[in-house]
């Protein structure tokens, strides 16, 4: 416990970002040359769903990952998709966040 305090405890408690949200923009999703999204992997959500609005992901607070020997341990998301027509629409995924600082940032592409 000592040497987890010792070693990590920065990681405990500096927050990186806060309400970190990644979404699926409406504008993909509607419409016959929408996507349909079949399963997001690596979330948080028992059944691996993204909400009818297009969220995939909604963290309150996100800290960072202290660096190993084997390097630094974190995830990814992966989104299993799929065109409703064989001319899709353009696939828009928007991230939103606060930094420690309170300035918010949001992006969309």
């Amino acid at each position: 416990m000592r040497n987890k305090l010792d070693d990590e405890f920065d990681f405990m408690v500096t927050p990186l970002v806060y309400d970190l949200k990644l979404e699926i923009e409406q504008r993909s999703l509607v419409g016959d040359n929408g996507w349909k999204i079949l399963k997001a992997y690596g979330v948080p959500a028992e059944d691996g769903g993204v909400t009818a609005g297009g969220t995939i992901l909604n963290v309150n607070t996100l800290f960072p990952s202290p660096k190993s020997s084997e390097g630094v341990k974190g995830g990814i998301i992966l989104l299993h998709v799929k065109p409703k027509t064989d001319s899709p629409n353009p696939l828009y995924i928007k991230v939103s966040y606060v930094d420690p600082n309170f300035a918010k940032y949001e992006g969309s592409d």
